[in-house]
């Protein structure tokens, strides 16, 4: 299970200048004591998080299904079902990337390794893209949508023949 990282509060008890406890509690994101660690930059630390948590999906789908045989509509099912995992994990962590001021040329390398992973469409694609468009110091964001569908459409051609070659080896 993935969270969104901005979202997850840390109670505290905030200290008084003579260094005893306040009376009352206060609350802070989680997010403001964590977003200046290194880890965060670690493409690897990317990749990890977004592998262990399909791992985590496939393990639940597995004890979930019963008969060890599948049918043909069953195996389609399920590819998309893992298809809509990838996409929804996939937005989990560019969201978090976001978030933690990830550059953007990192935040999109990832997006293209991951989705030639992954076999994403390219509505899927493109919907994770528009997340990483929102990172900002973004002039290709506005190049994109100034030719619309013409630079999208080149980076989806590069994820697929990344695919093409990983099947070939």
């Amino acid at each position: 299970m993935t969270f969104f990282l901005s979202s997850l509060v840390l109670p505290y008890r905030s200290l008084s200048n003579n260094g005893t406890n306040d009376e009352d509690k206060s609350l802070s994101f989680l997010y403001t004591h964590l977003k200046d660690q290194h880890i965060w930059k670690s493409m690897r630390f990317w990749d990890v998080a977004f592998l262990t948590a399909m791992h985590q999906e496939r393990t639940r789908w597995k004890h979930q299904q019963s008969p060890p045989v599948f049918s043909p509509l069953d195996v389609k099912e399920m590819d998309e079902m893992e298809e809509n995992t990838t996409f929804g994990q996939l937005g989990t962590i560019l969201h978090n990337m976001r978030e933690l001021k990830i550059p953007k040329d990192v935040c999109l390398k990832f997006l293209e390794k991951t989705s030639a992973i992954g076999n994403l469409k390219q509505d899927h694609f493109e919907s994770l893209l528009a997340i990483v468009d929102q990172i900002e110091g973004s002039s290709e964001s506005q190049e994109r949508k100034s030719s619309s569908g013409s630079k999208v459409g080149k980076l989806f051609k590069n994820v697929l023949s990344v695919r093409k070659r990983s099947f070939k080896k």
